[in-house]
């Protein structure tokens, strides 16, 4: 019998033995044997009773030394006068005894293991997963790297594992004490990474994939998950579009590919394809993030994966205990940059210099009145609360695991009366039956409470309102009444504070996404991994003007109400073969297939004119306006296929296939084919390069695909129509759209190359060099006007996106009691338009597409500057002379000059720098961000702030102190004149540069000694204090230097600032 057999019928037997033993004691005996040996003593027991006996080869021996004359005693005092003289124990499970050396009694009996786990330089490393090798027990170290475990005997043995460092098994033996020094694994190079369908270890990576683990998303207090990417991640480019609560997130992932498809990267939440939603993600349930970036890590995705994919993988349980944690904090948040506005006194003195100059009375009599007068920025803005609570537990034996969390996020918004309030649970399960068997489930469930921003004036938001009103009018009368009197009546515009808390607009989403999994293995080796995933969502969004807003007095109360579903099916097969021969040639192959089913739908509904403003509900209107509704479905069906091939973990191989056929394409071109080949040689591994003792890890790193973006519209393809065409009160419908049965998919082709280096045991350098080409670009065509129609959808243009990405981290210092690691990322990216349809311009408003330009180009005019001797603007011609020159003479009418590309957005470099610093308990890490060569265009300005004189009751930006005042005045701000009528000309002159470093974030935290922790019965409490975007240095400074990734300043709110402290606590 083996070791361990015999191990657990131990265990079983001592777990029944004490009803077994009172049996035993009821059994009467009666004996007489003289100078026996063992073996004659069990055989003269089990002859005259029903016990029979079982023991280990050795146990018994030839000594003849055994004398018993027992008449009518019990058999357990028997055995025992027997026994014990010989070093035995027994144990009696029915009718069975087993007879058991008493060492292997002792091993049997429960011990308290401690210890410390430290690495190389002695120093406690902390939350070490032990683990008893094929057991449950399990726990993790402290603070100051101790443990303590309680083990069911002395012959277990412990298993101590930590990320970066490599995996030690130790016996436990007779030990009391185990402390552990766990060599670190320098380059990570086990470490495992998600990527698409399954997980690879980096070392085994052939494309470019880039991954923030859960300490860098959990060390910071975020709101998004994106501000775990903004700075972090080469050749990542994240803009906000809003500060506001709940706002939508744009992340480009090496450029922009297409001009009509969407460029947002594709999604994958533990599996479950483009279920991914930034805002409704707790980071505190996030164990990592991976950014998959070129052919060989997206072509997997096929259609989808054209635009990089981000791999969100939540926390799982793990064996070994139950454990508590407790996530907490609170903090202020404001906007990072507002407007420099003149206040009242500044504002009046200009306008009466201003109309001097016009040779016209002083608009106001005496400006030395007023002092800074309304700020009306102080007005619409506060300093908003946010906080944010998780309790989150998780563990689990060696065949089932689970995780739970429960959360509940609250956000004021720094526009007053705006703001969000979020409830979440998550719950992962993993279940192991027998060998063969895994199955497993995610749900998620999310409810929503949105109060958008509610300012708004002209169709513009905060900013709008801001700029538009002067500072010298009061916001009330001296009856307490909104003021609404001049200039405002004249202007026709109302206060802005009138409609703050009257007008309504709430959104209610409700988010459920789920997951059920099962896996087989059919042999060794060979799995089949089934995946059923739902992904819902109900958003009722409802819009109220009161019938004493501004907005809602035309319609005596205004409702719309608008509820939106979301239904997405997902199931996914996956046939994995996985297999070593010959210890040296390692195959992983991957077959399967997906079904990707959405459906949507909406309800819209108006209506006005209510009695009062107690019941604004649609039933209770007088008035019923308009109502519509809309119903779409999309299906994708997918084939795809994966095979890697390494030889001797130095020469890689891999190769992606994938075949698509989406219901959004044209009949003719409905299927697609992807794929990508790539292969990575790992030269550290050959001998030539061992006596470089400096290299501790070098790979190359090539890939070349092709993979594919989809139209962001369900039915593009067909021959769509439209109702209410209707004539003499009969019902009618026409077609909108021509069909387009070739209509397909955008093709990106993809080629990288690359290395990966860890050098000196402390450097680890990643660089790319893509170039990427879209090719069959989506873009609207012209068509002949016989047809009924103007244009029509069709593949025909290209695009290219080329660029370099960097990063590099050095540990400062990682043997020495302080440790500091430091790191940059760089990236720049190019991108150009290849071809458009006939190679003709596409023009509209500022923006143009031009063959050899940027997507983001500008087109407007060439500003020259002010006139020192006159103070009036002027504008390059830049029209075309007889001879084909372009005229570069001046003009101060911006009608004569002629439109050209006057810069783009798009920074030369982008990046980030990341500072990690930690003595003891201590931690302070801080990120900062940074843009090159880049531009942005500051359309409040233009607009509002830098009219130049044009409306003479408007707030004027703190600039136009610089204006242009006599001759001789040389400054790029120009004289202000009443009733301007070049104000508003869009050109280079509000074109400013973007460059800027920014203090993204930086945090301070401190875990509390360990045995302050054991005395309360807790695992680790960790306090923290942290900021985002405290400090910005700027070359321009009148906005935000983050604008959207067109480069246009909008109305929105810009990026916020906030201070953050908090507290987690371990049990």
């Amino acid at each position: 019998m083996s070791t361990r057999k015999f191990r657990i019928i131990l265990l079983l037997l001592l777990m029944t033995g004490f009803v077994s033993t009172i049996n035993a004691q009821e059994q009467k005996i009666s004996l007489s044997l003289n100078n026996a040996t063992l073996r004659q003593f069990f055989n003269e027991i089990e002859h005259k009773t029903d016990y029979s006996f079982s023991y280990r080869e050795g146990v018994l021996d030839n000594r003849k030394d055994i004398t018993v004359s027992a008449q009518n005693k019990d058999l357990l005092e028997v055995l025992k006068a027997v026994l014990t003289p010989r070093g035995l124990s027994f144990s009696i499970q029915s009718k069975s005894v087993v007879i058991i050396p008493q060492q292997q009694v002792a091993a049997s009996k429960p011990v308290i293991i401690k210890g410390k786990v430290t690495d190389a330089t002695n120093e406690p490393l902390v939350g070490v997963t032990i683990r008893v090798k094929n057991g449950n027990e399990g726990t993790t170290t402290d603070m100051d790297g101790n443990y303590s475990i309680q083990l069911k005997n002395k012959n277990s043995e412990l298993q101590f594992s930590y990320i970066g460092y490599k995996q030690k098994d130790i016996r436990v033996k007779d030990k009391t004490v185990v402390n552990v020094l766990l060599d670190e694994d320098s380059h990570m190079l086990n470490e495992v990474v998600a990527i698409g369908y399954g997980v690879m270890r980096k070392k085994d990576l052939t494309g470019a994939v880039a991954r923030i683990g859960e300490k860098d998303i959990n060390n910071v207090p975020m709101i998004r998950l994106d501000q775990a990417l903004t700075g972090k991640v080469s050749g990542v480019h994240v803009t906000n579009t809003s500060g506001e609560p709940g706002a939508a997130t744009n992340i480009l992932i090496r450029g922009g590919n297409s001009i009509s498809a969407s460029n947002q990267p594709l999604y994958v939440v533990d599996g479950f394809i483009g279920a991914g939603d930034l805002n409704l993600i707790d980071p505190n349930d996030i164990e990592s993030i991976e950014i998959l970036k070129d052919a060989a890590a997206t072509s997997i995705y096929g259609a989808r994966g054209a635009n990089g994919v981000v791999i969100i993988t939540t926390k799982r349980g793990i064996e070994g205990g139950n454990n508590v944690t407790v996530n907490a904090y609170v903090g202020i948040q404001h906007v990072a940059k507002r407007l420099e506005m003149l206040n009242a006194r500044e504002y009046a003195e200009m306008l009466n210099q201003q109309d001097v100059a016009a040779g016209q009375e002083p608009s106001i009599e005496n400006p030395s009145i007023y002092e800074k007068g309304t700020d009306w920025q102080d007005e619409i803005l506060q300093m908003a609360l946010m906080q944010n609570y998780q309790v989150a537990a998780s563990g689990g034996s060696k065949d089932t695991r689970y995780y739970l969390s429960l959360s509940m996020f609250d956000q004021e918004g720094v526009i007053k009366r705006s703001g969000i309030r979020r409830y979440q649970t998550r719950l992962n399960l993993d279940r192991k039956i027998g060998d063969k068997i895994n199955i497993g489930a995610n749900f998620q469930f999310s409810h929503s409470s949105r109060k958008p921003n509610l300012v708004s004036l002209g169709g513009f938001d905060y900013q709008s309102s801001a700029l538009a009103t002067p500072p010298t009018m009061p916001i009330y009368n001296e009856d307490g009444s909104f003021y609404e009197g001049f200039p405002l009546d004249q202007l026709n515009v109302p206060n802005p504070l009138r409609d703050q808390g009257l007008d309504k607009n709430t959104s209610e989403v409700l988010r459920s996404t789920n997951s059920l999994w099962a896996s087989y293995k059919i042999i060794e080796g060979l799995t089949i991994k089934e995946t059923i995933s739902y992904d819902f969502i109900d958003n009722q969004s409802t819009t109220y003007w009161p019938m004493n807003s501004n907005n809602g007095e035309a319609y005596n109360g205004l409702m719309i109400k608008y509820p939106y579903q979301h239904h997405n099916i997902y199931s996914s097969t996956v046939l994995n073969y996985t297999n070593t021969f010959a210890d040296k040639h390692n195959l992983d192959v991957l077959l399967g297939w997906d079904v990707d089913d959405r459906k949507e739908q909406f309800v819209q509904a108006v209506g006005a004119n209510y009695p009062h403003d107690k019941l604004p509900e649609l039933g209770n209107t007088s008035e019923p306006m308009t109502a519509s509704s809309g119903y779409s479905e999309d299906h994708l069906l997918s084939l795809l296929s994966r095979i890697n091939y390494d030889y001797d973990d130095k020469y890689y191989i891999s190769a992606n296939y994938r075949r698509d056929g989406s219901s959004r394409l044209g009949a003719n071109t409905r299927w697609g084919n992807f794929w990508s080949v790539s292969a990575a040689w790992r030269l550290s591994q050959e001998a030539f390069m061992k006596n470089l003792t400096y290299v501790d890890d070098l790979k190359l790193r090539v890939s070349y695909g092709i993979n594919g973006t989809l139209p962001s519209k369900f039915y593009s393809h067909l021959s769509l129509f439209g109702y209410g065409f209707n004539y003499q009160d009969q019902p009618g419908s026409a077609p909108t759209t021509i069909p387009n049965p070739d209509l397909g998919w955008e093709k990106n082709e993809n080629f990288n190359i690359g290395f990966d280096a860890r050098l000196f045991g402390r450097l680890s350098v990643a660089f790319d060099f893509y170039n990427r080409e879209t090719k069959d670009l989506l873009q609207d065509v012209p068509v002949s006007m016989t047809t009924g129609f103007n244009h029509t959808l069709k593949n025909v243009g290209a695009m290219n996106n080329r660029g370099i990405e960097l990063d590099m981290n050095y540990d400062v210092f990682n043997e020495t009691a302080v440790k500091w690691s430091t790191g940059i990322v760089l990236s720049h990216n190019k991108n150009k338009i290849s071809k458009l349809y006939g190679g003709k311009d596409i023009i509209s408003g500022t923006s143009i597409l031009r063959e050899g330009e940027s997507y983001y180009s500008w087109w407007s005019r060439e500003w020259a500057g002010v006139d020192p001797q006159t103070g009036e603007e002027q504008w390059v011609l830049n029209t075309e002379n007889e001879d084909g020159t372009i005229n570069r003479g001046l003009t101060k009418d911006p009608s004569q000059a002629q439109r050209v590309i006057i810069g783009k957005p798009d920074p030369k470099v982008t990046g980030g720098w990341r500072n990690n610093l930690s003595w003891k308990g201590l931690d302070l890490s801080a990120l900062f961000s940074f843009s090159l060569g880049g531009h942005i265009m500051d359309d409040p300005a233009l607009l509002y702030t830098d009219t130049d004189g044009e409306t003479a009751y408007q707030s004027i930006g703190i600039q136009q102190l610089d204006r242009w005042q006599k001759p001789g005045d040389i400054t790029d701000v120009p004289r202000r004149i009443n009733s301007y009528q070049y104000a508003r000309y869009g050109s280079s002159r509000h074109m400013k540069s973007s460059n800027h470093l920014r203090l993204k974030t930086v945090t301070l935290s401190y875990n509390l000694p360990s045995k302050w922790m054991q005395a309360a019965g807790m695992r680790n409490v960790r306090i923290f204090a942290s900021g985002n975007n405290l400090l910005t240095w700027a070359a321009y400074k009148n906005i935000d230097p983050e604008q959207p990734v067109n480069g246009v300043a909008t109305w929105a709110l810009p990026n916020l600032k906030s201070v953050t402290f908090g507290i987690e606590i371990g049990l």
